[in-house]
């Protein structure tokens, strides 16, 4: 099975944000820690000096945001807690990569994903010297010779995702009780032409994953989830559903 790799030393990117975070004793693994570690890292900093970006007071004006801004603990050797921008940041070059059909998640993956946080501080940094995602993927372009297109989406979703339709058929997936309405009202929104996007906000432990596990439809759901209410639409029977867990 082939994974997705990491090119250009990208654990090594995401290790040294880390461990600057921990080294300073601060409280959040946060996305500018991320840019740091990203304007040490060879490739992206010759991309940046490619286009005439000043990448040492860059560095220099984000380290001095992460010391002004970023809460300290007094207890040694705390790790930090990774910010839910940071998560999201991981969580959207991965599924870019996944979407592309691309085996390997680059660091300019990681640069178009900062670059979506346009409230950020990261994202403020670069685009004040300069950067533009159009600039940067032009040169990845020109850096990246074309490769044999391979079906690497579908073994990304066969090594990182659980096929919610085998779970169904196996009866693995839980059943849900008085959530008619939710996923009545779930399945609605994604049978949309446009504005299909389902969020789901909840604490943790109130239901949110098994209820999202319904998507499958009527029929491969328990008995107990199969009430019919005014909101049911038809499902394609070539509609697959897939649940992704992603922790980098």
């Amino acid at each position: 099975m082939s994974k997705i790799n990491n090119q250009g030393d990208l654990d090594k990117v995401v290790k040294y944000a880390k461990q600057f975070a921990t080294d300073n004793n601060h409280q959040y693994f946060t996305v500018e820690h991320l840019l740091v570690s990203m304007l040490h890292e060879r490739s992206f900093v010759s991309t940046l000096q490619t286009l005439g970006v000043d990448v040492d007071n860059l560095l220099a004006e984000v380290e001095q945001y992460i010391a002004d801004h970023v809460p300290q603990t007094s207890d040694d050797g705390i790790e930090p807690k990774k910010t839910q921008t940071l998560e999201r940041v991981f969580n959207r070059a991965f599924t870019q990569v996944i979407l592309l059909g691309r085996q390997n998640i680059h660091i300019t993956d990681l640069y178009l994903s900062i670059s979506k946080e346009t409230h950020s501080h990261a994202a403020y940094f670069l685009k004040k010297y300069g950067v533009e995602p159009e600039q940067i993927v032009e040169l990845y372009k020109k850096s990246s010779p074309s490769k044999k297109t391979t079906n690497y989406a579908a073994q990304a979703l066969e090594e990182y995702c659980t096929n919610l339709n085998e779970q169904a058929a196996s009866g693995k997936i839980d059943p849900v009780i008085g959530r008619e309405f939710e996923i009545a009202d779930m399945t609605q929104i994604l049978a949309r032409k446009s504005k299909c996007n389902v969020l789901l906000v909840g604490d943790a432990g109130v239901g949110k994953t098994v209820v999202s596990s319904q998507i499958i439809g009527p029929e491969s759901r328990p008995v107990s989830c199969c009430s019919m209410t005014p909101y049911d639409v038809p499902w394609p029977e070539s509609r697959r559903a897939f649940c992704c867990s992603m922790k980098p």
